[in-house]
């Protein structure tokens, strides 16, 4: 069972989707533990990302760097990035815990 709602999940491409898988699982099983918490939140950064066409997101301790595809079209200014070797950086200290919140804040600026 859990291989086949990781095969769903994997599956998953828009975020109305992810909200009803989501609310499928809590129906199911109840309040999420952490790690399913942090699955779900990956999933919402790889589903932000891919409808903004971002190849790539490092997040580190000091910068959040996004490596853009080419069709890349959303405004970076609006989310304080900066251009550099190909790829837009946030220089922002960012803790471990905060990290996750953080990128996905950077993609909600970004977004339509």
């Amino acid at each position: 069972m859990r291989l086949a709602l990781y095969m769903r999940l994997a599956r998953i491409d828009d975020e109305a989707e992810l909200d009803a898988f989501e609310d499928e699982l809590l129906d199911r099983f109840g309040p999420l533990p952490d790690a399913a918490e942090v699955l779900m939140d990956h999933s919402r950064i790889r589903i932000g990302a891919r409808t903004l066409r971002i190849a790539r997101i490092d997040a580190g301790p000091a910068a959040i760097a996004l490596t853009p595809r080419r069709d890349f079209s959303a405004d970076a200014s609006r989310a304080d990035l900066t251009k550099k070797d190909g790829r837009l950086l946030l220089s922002e200290k960012t803790a471990n815990d905060e990290r996750i919140t953080r990128v996905r804040v950077l993609l909600e600026t970004l977004g339509p």
